[in-house]
């Protein structure tokens, strides 16, 4: 199918369908393009009304240059979006933008946004060994999509 065509190694390909994609095709695909990641989308449908028992921190306007910078070190060019400063503090002004800090420093980080329903759950990062930091990360992220009215949670 692609083998007439010169590829060059910084292509990728993004398959969009709504379940899982077509055996044939995902061969016929990976031929060319090595299979990289899956991206799904959720529907809340029965949201359980609770309170986290641990009160969401946010990062402030100091946070810019320490988030950006992990963000980078992490960052796909194929498969991710590195948003700019610029736009990075524009989600911490919305509050977009969870932190977990450990002796004030910042241990990992949630950045989210949300608008008319709809929750795009865009990079979570434990910078500790600490696994118990993603769950409250994720915990907080829950209610707090709730609190602001989420009905559907992109998970790219």
């Amino acid at each position: 199918m692609f083998a007439a065509y010169k590829i060059e190694k910084d292509t990728a390909v993004e398959v969009i369908c709504k379940n899982a994609i077509n055996q044939c095709l995902f061969f016929c695909i990976n031929q060319y393009f090595p299979y990289q990641t899956t991206y799904h989308r959720t529907k809340l449908y029965k949201i359980n009304e609770r309170t986290c028992k641990i009160p969401p921190r946010y990062a402030d306007i100091h946070d810019v240059d320490f988030i950006y910078d992990c963000l980078k070190k992490e960052f796909s060019k194929y498969f991710e979006h590195l948003p700019t400063k610029s736009t990075l503090k524009e989600y911490i002004r919305q509050k977009q933008v969870m932190v977990k800090r450990k002796q004030d420093n910042i241990a990992g980080y949630l950045i989210f946004t949300i608008k008319n329903g709809a929750c795009h759950f865009n990079y979570m990062q434990n910078l500790t060994e600490d696994s118990f930091l993603q769950i409250e990360l994720i915990d907080q992220f829950y209610n707090e999509i709730i609190l602001r009215g989420a009905k559907n949670v992109y998970l790219w």
